[in-house]
């Protein structure tokens, strides 16, 4: 297994897509965070960090306050419903999660593309 990062790299065009759009919801404040929630929520945002534990262990850590040894055991789909509740409940919000985001997955680098044309990309290859 290998060692915790505090910040995980994009292995694959969803995490980058998912990077590059965190970072735009972070420049622009509360209400991008929001809307960026609303398009990207907990169940797609932990099915594209399926392959990343570590990440998805910082993520519930900083938002919910779940300790990391137990969110590492979390699948996606369970840590998804965690961060559900966590914002239903008020314990996060999503200027919370969009900025934890961005710590878990490191600032994106530049793209040839903007971050809305690689998210409408990404979407259109994956139909959804």
């Amino acid at each position: 297994m290998a060692p915790p990062s505090s910040v995980v790299q994009c292995t694959d065009e969803r995490q980058h897509v998912l990077s590059e759009v965190v970072q735009q919801a972070v420049v622009h404040g509360e209400l991008a965070a929001r809307a960026f929630i609303r398009q990207f929520p907990p169940a797609a945002i932990m099915d594209a960090l399926s392959e990343q534990p570590h990440a998805r262990a910082q993520l519930l850590s900083l938002t919910t306050g779940i300790k990391r040894e137990i969110a590492l055991k979390k699948s996606a789909r369970l840590a998804a419903e965690d961060l559900q509740i966590a914002l239903d409940e008020g314990v996060t919000d999503a200027e919370a999660v969009t900025q934890a985001l961005t710590r878990c997955l490191g600032t994106p680098n530049r793209s040839s593309k903007p971050p809305m044309q690689m998210a409408m990309s990404a979407t259109l290859k994956t139909g959804q």
